[in-house]
């Protein structure tokens, strides 16, 4: 589990710089380049600022934990007065920067993972272990666990400070989505920690912003986050499962959000499938068939 949890770090900073490297590449090549709005307007993105505030990054140490400061207050200074796409493609590069941090502290933690466990727990946790955490906290990052093991990620309250006043309308509401599922969380040790309902909702934010803004820079991602929550709510995980693995029924609470789908106004492509697949079920009064089982595999390989 350790390693495979490291893997998922290494992997979630890989994705985030190769996304905002694509991003960015253009824009610190020149001085200035067009960008498209969601209106089809084009405005100039400030590419001076942006390679002065790349370059300054590549001098910051990450092994450094201060360096996500210094990565913020430079961000305050150079883009006060920008417009607000060069501020979102700043943005893109703070974020890449602070969660390519995010390993070198991870390898701290790792010399004696469990003596962080305390934090989550009734353990008793050494002075050195909180010194630590504090420090991580104050330069943007916190500890969680799962299954027994702690890891660091980003905070976006710490980026929030930095960051949010200069952002866009669309970068605003995906940075204050993503910090409300970051704090309610997700899953741990291999079940659903929030209701379904709520992965539901999120189904429902995730598609409703992509429509609003279909250029969205991080799209790729908010795709994604809406696929991985619809195939949460159709298949549930191991220790929240959709199904009763004694019943076969389908359980309330995933009733009630498949419910939530289907009367929202909102026009979700996971209302549409709802609407095939929730027939099948009624058929069998909610409980699992090799009829609905096709159905979801048919959705799986789709996917795929």
């Amino acid at each position: 589990m350790k390693n495979y949890l490291k893997l998922l770090l290494f992997t979630c900073v890989l994705t985030t710089g190769m996304s905002c490297k694509d991003k960015q590449s253009e824009a610190t090549k020149t001085e200035t380049a067009q960008t498209a709005t969601a209106s089809e307007n084009t405005i100039a993105v400030d590419g001076v600022k942006l390679k002065t505030y790349q370059d300054f990054l590549n001098i910051l140490d990450t092994a450094n934990v201060s360096s996500s400061s210094k990565a913020g207050e430079e961000f305050k200074k150079l883009f006060a007065s920008a417009d607000t796409e060069t501020s979102d493609s700043a943005y893109c590069l703070f974020r890449d920067f602070h969660q390519r941090m995010v390993i070198p502290r991870q390898n701290i933690i790792d010399e004696n993972n469990e003596s962080y466990l305390g934090f989550f727990g009734e353990t008793p946790v050494s002075k050195k272990a909180k010194d630590y955490r504090d420090m991580l906290q104050k330069n943007g990052f916190d500890l969680n666990q799962t299954e027994g093991y702690v890891y660091t990620e980003v905070s976006y309250k710490f980026q929030k400070k930095y960051v949010f006043d200069r952002l866009s309308p669309a970068m605003q509401s995906y940075f204050i989505q993503t910090q409300k599922e970051i704090t309610e969380g997700t899953a741990s040790d291999g079940g659903l920690i929030i209701e379904p309902k709520v992965l539901a909702e999120r189904v429902v934010f995730w598609e409703e912003f992509l429509k609003k803004y279909p250029n969205f820079r991080w799209n790729i991602e908010a795709t994604s986050s809406t696929g991985w929550f619809t195939d949460m709510l159709l298949n549930g995980l191991d220790n929240t499962p959709a199904f009763d693995y004694e019943t076969k029924m389908l359980n309330v609470s995933y009733q009630q959000a498949y419910r939530f789908l289907m009367d929202n106004k909102a026009e979700t492509q996971a209302k549409k499938i709802l609407a095939e697949y929730y027939p099948i079920l009624s058929q069998n009064k909610m409980k699992d068939s090799p009829q609905a089982q096709a159905y979801r595999a048919k959705l799986s390989n789709t996917s795929q």
